[in-house]
């Protein structure tokens, strides 16, 4: 019977080669659907940050967008609470020869606001007159924009990390997917299932091993019980590091497999 190495000093019989030489990565086309896996994820991932950007840009124009300035006369005070007290100030300019009527938030009661009839800097957007700030003053544009980056960056961060993985997935699937699929059967000794299958087997011919494996990437099957025989299908480079899959399962991941006199690895 024919052995695999599966680990530094590790070597399993096999007891079958389902797909004979093909290299696992070529089955059931393995490194194409993880390619496209991969290659979907950083689209998504240039699309998002891209409009994440665009929104901020735009959120900041008041801040960097250097708009016209011209001089407003404050013709209205309306004080506001929403989580602090804030005042509306009615602004009247002349933008384009035209009469202008406006309105801005001041971040402070009306007491510390322009009185009425002070005249004030006031700066507007050249696509959106209505659009104002007053630049000597303290507004809520650096607030909005920070609250508004900060919600943003929670899905940006979130899509990135699924795409580092999706990408790490591809690399670990195109270097251990170069050799064939290799069956290995042995009696349960101990399994669970927290997240990920542990499993710890005796095999005929070789030390106990122990192999931990996501399941997320494999149809669903029971866990198998202590004292059952239980077939692997493996395909590593020697490392520890293996790709996985079940005869009669739809799937594959990504697992370690070690000696179980060894330590328990940390990664």
């Amino acid at each position: 019977m024919s052995t695999v190495l599966v680990a530094p000093g590790l070597e399993l019989p096999v007891s079958g080669t389902p797909f004979g030489e093909t290299p696992a990565q070529d089955v059931d086309n393995l490194r194409r659907r993880v390619a496209r896996k991969a290659r979907i994820a950083v689209i998504v991932l240039v699309i998002l940050a891209g409009a994440a950007i665009g929104i901020v840009w735009h959120v900041g124009q008041p801040l960097w967008g250097n708009w016209p300035r011209v001089e407003a006369v404050v013709v209205s005070q309306r004080e506001f609470v929403a989580k602090y007290t804030n005042c509306d100030l009615g602004l009247s300019s002349i933008i384009d020869g035209q009469p202008h009527r406006s309105h801005v938030t001041f971040g402070d009661p009306c007491s510390q606001a322009p009185p009425i009839g002070a005249v004030v800097a006031m700066a507007y957007s050249p696509d959106d007159p209505g659009w104002v700030r007053l630049p000597q003053y303290r507004n809520s544009e650096s607030f909005t924009v920070f609250i508004v980056g900060f919600w943003l960056a929670i899905p940006l961060a979130g899509w990135t990390l699924l795409t580092v993985l999706a990408i790490r997935r591809f690399r670990w699937v195109s270097r251990l997917g170069v050799v064939p699929w290799q069956e290995v059967t042995g009696t349960v000794r101990s399994a669970s299932l927290i997240g990920v299958m542990g499993l710890e087997m005796s095999v005929e011919g070789a030390p106990d091993v122990g192999i931990r494996f996501g399941v997320r990437g494999i149809s669903f099957f029971p866990v198998p019980t202590e004292g059952s025989t239980f077939t692997l299908r493996l395909a590593g480079d020697g490392s520890g590091k293996v790709l996985v899959s079940l005869p009669g399962h739809w799937g594959e991941s990504l697992g370690r497999i070690w000696p179980v006199v060894a330590r328990l690895p940390t990664s």
